[in-house]
């Protein structure tokens, strides 16, 4: 334990965050933001992709920049309509895939995005 912080440390003294979400994120809380940092991870690299600015993804989509920063940092759950628009602007759709098709996608993008423990803040 981390005497300062009461944080449980892994077997090589480091704190990593994979130890640390079940201290701060409930099984739920970690679901959600699992599943939104792939799905704006995707997001993010489709617009790199296409070489678009934050601000001409926000023109195509109808939305304000701001709105695409705070969604790409997690600073925001986006709304559905919202997901749509962008998903549309980056021709990209929202598909409801079965459990392990959607398993098999994700390893497939393995490393493509850092995840920062998204959407909500920790509990204390």
């Amino acid at each position: 334990m981390d005497e300062k912080k009461g944080l449980a440390r892994g077997p090589d003294g480091l704190l990593h965050w994979r130890d640390l979400r079940d201290q701060f994120y409930t099984k739920e809380e970690q679901r959600l933001n699992d599943f939104l940092a792939e799905l704006i991870g995707a997001m993010v690299l489709r617009r790199r992709q296409l070489g678009l600015t934050q601000e001409q993804l926000a023109e195509k989509a109808g939305v304000k920049q701001s709105a695409i920063a705070r969604l790409e940092t997690g600073n925001a759950v986006p709304r559905l309509d919202t997901l749509i628009r962008i998903a549309d602007a980056l021709d990209l759709r929202l598909k409801l895939v079965p459990e392990e098709a959607g398993r098999e996608l994700s390893a497939a993008s393995e490393g493509l995005w850092l995840s920062r423990g998204f959407y909500r803040k920790p509990r204390r």
